[in-house]
């Protein structure tokens, strides 16, 4: 692989050299990318690692990617999070800035001198520029720092169609970007990282593997969720950027069609929605307890994509309903290694070990459960009753008083309580 030249992106007004990422096997891509960017001064292609052709046990046993992430990264994605891994190391070893885009990228017809004039903006410690993203969910920045947060949400549909009808429309729009502290955003068309950014998110990225990442934000979303997995390598980033000094620019000076039919990375999303439909048919079988038929739909959804946590969390839930707890007890370990922040896999996985008379462990999970959600309750009254069946009669009381303070009324602590209270009379505690 020949050495790349990095981009300058200094405050004396130098242009930013764009490195932008295609394969081999693209020259249609290659040329459609040339013809819509030819206002560029300073283009570089990078050749694009092809995911088809990597030898994943190579891979992992360098230390690159887990030996599961085909559980949740598609081929392409991978191939594409180590095509931008070799360009971060670039930008390390020569210390300088580096700008990096997709081959669907659209630049605005004034994106050298406008990013010039942001990057002048950004503390002298920033890591990570964003130009631009897709438009398919949601974006999330600090409109005012320290203040309010601001979740973004856009018409996709008829971005992607005025893009098809004429680029230049976007092109030629006035803009006066700013950049914004960011949290959150998917796919990553255009950015400018520095050496320390890449050196940090080299650090937070790789090792590339499965995972779960916290969105709190998500929650305001039309999405309504606030965990997503790492199906690429935007969403694995997204899990560091709080954390680091990152920045979006807005109004976007890149935008990418992100047509999923068209692209060599994402997966497909009919597959995705097939499998949320099939967890959705299970949990109707289930409410009407033809429970094998219920788990019959999770393991479809789940044989397409090994990671999905709900289709895993509903088949744990329908094989504890079955009785078969050693295997719910795996899939509730398998949801917590994907999201170790689940506070109801691990109520669910004490469940199915205070079943098995595993009781020490069970402690553990409710208490591990609770470090997550302090006022949860049912952790707390299960807590007590294991403790009580194991005699530690003061941790136990004490258990049933914390859920007592939270819900005076709770039944069930009330009962464990009283038992625990005659117990310790009858030891002479």
């Amino acid at each position: 692989m020949a050495k790349q030249s990095a981009s300058t992106g200094k405050a004396g007004g130098e242009r930013l050299r764009v490195h932008f990422i295609n394969l081999d096997r693209s020259p249609d891509r290659l040329a459609q990318f040339q013809a819509v960017n030819g206002h560029l001064s300073d283009l570089e292609r990078f050749p694009a690692v092809d995911g088809k052709a990597l030898d994943l046990p190579s891979l992992s046993a360098r230390g690159l990617v887990a030996g599961d992430i085909l559980g949740m990264f598609p081929v392409g994605a991978v191939g594409a999070a180590l095509s931008a891994l070799a360009l971060w190391d670039v930008a390390i070893e020569t210390g300088q800035s580096l700008t990096i885009a997709a081959d669907d990228a659209i630049f605005h017809s004034r994106f050298e001198q406008n990013a010039a004039e942001v990057i002048r903006t950004l503390p002298p410690d920033w890591d990570f520029v964003l130009w631009g993203w897709n438009f398919d969910l949601f974006m999330s920045f600090e409109m005012l720092p320290d203040v309010s947060h601001c979740v973004s949400q856009f018409d996709e549909g008829r971005m992607q169609s005025r893009m098809r009808e004429n680029p230049k429309l976007f092109q030629s729009q006035p803009m006066s970007p700013r950049a914004f502290k960011l949290l959150w955003a998917f796919g990553l068309p255009c950015y400018t990282i520095s050496a320390k950014g890449a050196r940090a998110f080299k650090d937070e990225c790789f090792p590339l593997r499965p995972k779960v990442v916290h969105a709190p934000e998500g929650a305001m979303a039309l999405s309504r969720s606030d965990h997503f997995r790492t199906v690429g390598l935007d969403a694995t980033m997204n899990g560091a950027h709080r954390r680091l000094n990152s920045y979006v620019c807005f109004p976007p000076l890149v935008v990418a069609e992100n047509i999923n039919a068209k692209s060599t990375i994402r997966p497909n999303l009919d597959v995705l929605s097939r499998q949320e439909e099939d967890c959705r048919r299970g949990d109707e079988l289930a409410r009407e307890d033809r429970l094998e038929d219920a788990l019959a739909c999770y393991d479809t959804a789940l044989a397409a994509d090994p990671g999905h946590l709900r289709a895993l969390n509903n088949r744990g839930l329908m094989l504890h309903r079955l009785r078969r707890l050693d295997e719910a007890l795996v899939c509730f370990e398998r949801v917590l290694a994907l999201t170790p922040s689940s506070a109801e896999a691990q109520f669910n996985r004490g469940s199915i070990l205070q079943e098995l008379d595993r009781r020490e462990e069970a402690v553990s999970s409710y208490s591990s459960t609770l470090a997550l959600k302090p006022d949860f309750v049912p952790a707390l009254t299960h807590r007590a009753w294991v403790l009580r069946q194991m005699r530690s009669f003061d941790a136990a009381l004490a258990s049933c008083n914390q859920a007592l303070a939270i819900k005076p009324d709770d039944a069930s602590a009330q009962r464990i309580r009283e038992l625990i209270l005659r117990e310790m009379a009858a030891r002479g505690s």
